[in-house]
């Protein structure tokens, strides 16, 4: 390739990476120190958590737990529902222009969550409450970066 093309076209890099992790598991409490000790306890597994379709308005059944009658302990264990899912497909475009052997600039375009994965955060565990089993927060929306680093 002549020169001037090379130093248009040639020598880019592309590298990604793609990410997935399953939900973190949910541990569920009764606010109000029920038991009398001043800690929170875990509420009774009365009926499937399960809901049709998760999403930010509920991710789980709030019905489907109770709170344990005064100074009891809950049936419900740790960790018995999983919370959301996350995704992120990082990319990177990237060139080096040498000037010489030794010298070089380098262009960087980096983008973080490139397809711009919703990833919501755990939702409210917390029985009793209006906004059981919602979710207010989510990870980070795409965010993309440019960069010259001269090495010399």
């Amino acid at each position: 390739m002549h020169r001037l093309e090379d130093a248009v076209l040639g020598g880019w890099e592309l590298s990604g990476i793609f990410s997935y992790a399953s939900g973190a598991p949910l541990s569920f409490d009764v606010p109000g120190a029920t038991l009398g000790n001043g800690y929170d306890t875990r509420p009774n597994l009365v009926g499937s958590l399960h809901v049709s379709n998760p999403g930010p308005g509920g991710w789980f059944n709030p019905a489907g737990l109770a709170a344990p009658d005064g100074f009891a302990y809950g049936n419900s264990g740790m960790g018995i529902f999983n919370g959301p899912t996350t995704r992120g497909f990082d990319t990177a475009l990237l060139k080096n222009f040498h000037f010489t052997e030794q010298t070089f600039l380098q262009f960087r375009w980096e983008v973080f969550n490139m397809p711009n994965f919703v990833n919501l955060d755990a939702p409210n565990t917390s029985i009793g409450q209006s906004t059981t089993g919602q979710i207010f927060s989510a990870g980070d929306p795409r965010e993309i970066q440019f960069g010259l680093k001269l090495i010399f």
